[in-house]
């Protein structure tokens, strides 16, 4: 019996020294879901910020960001379906499984396809007429245009919606501790393809970028050299 109260004892002051928001010292990560008006479909649409461990705690810390783009399988609406993009990539990584990553990361969703295809303005039309090499390839029954598969990436792509996603950074480095010379872009399959999109339209906006699955145009490296 001794030792069972000594045991009960030993709990309760653990339970004491080390209360739930603050695991070893720092608060826990949060994940939010940042609302915004996408400037391509006038819809309220949210994406997911997560925030790491120690956040709160380190209060004179700047923060590196990491922009994930998920692939073309988590597309969704922006509010019951966001957390398909919780399915691959580092966002999954830290917030699923638990693994310390000390970034802040943004994680937008892209609209189903053929909801995107509604909504691309004339003005991307006009600009992405550049034909691809080969077989048409799916997606051009639904918005009659010709992608432009070598410099952009496949239909409806990352490319669609860089306004929103780019807006979403900038908020992000005004509104949080976020570290400007520390902003990465990663993505996987049809966010491999808008990685390379970003990083040859932008390069001076990113530290580095990591694209997966994705190609790039070899008429565009240059920029990022």
């Amino acid at each position: 019996m001794m030792r069972i109260a000594l045991m009960i004892l030993a709990l309760v002051a653990l339970g004491r020294a080390a209360p739930a928001e603050h695991i070893d010292g720092r608060t826990r990560a949060q994940l939010l879901r940042k609302p915004y008006v996408s400037t391509v479909t006038g819809q309220q649409r949210h994406y997911f910020l997560f925030l790491p461990k120690g956040y709160e705690t380190e209060k004179g810390k700047l923060w590196p960001v990491i922009l994930f783009l998920h692939g073309g399988g988590e597309r969704g609406n922006g509010n019951s379906e966001l957390d398909k993009v919780l399915i691959h990539g580092p966002l999954m990584e830290a917030w699923e499984k638990g693994r310390d990553l000390p970034f802040i990361m943004i994680s937008p969703q892209m609209p189903p396809i053929k909801a995107a295809a509604r909504h691309v303005s004339k003005h991307a039309r006009r600009r992405h007429r550049r034909p691809p090499a080969g077989p048409p390839p799916m997606g051009w029954e639904i918005t009659g245009v010709k992608p432009p598969w070598g410099e952009h990436g496949p239909p409806q792509g990352w490319w669609v919606y860089e306004k929103d996603v780019l807006n979403m950074v900038d908020a992000t480095l005004h509104d949080y501790r976020a570290d400007p010379d520390r902003v990465y872009v990663t993505g996987l399959s049809y966010g491999g393809y808008g990685t390379w999109y970003f990083a040859a339209t932008y390069p001076y906006r990113w530290a580095a970028v990591a694209p997966v699955c994705g190609a790039g145009d070899v008429k565009t490296v240059h920029r990022i050299a």
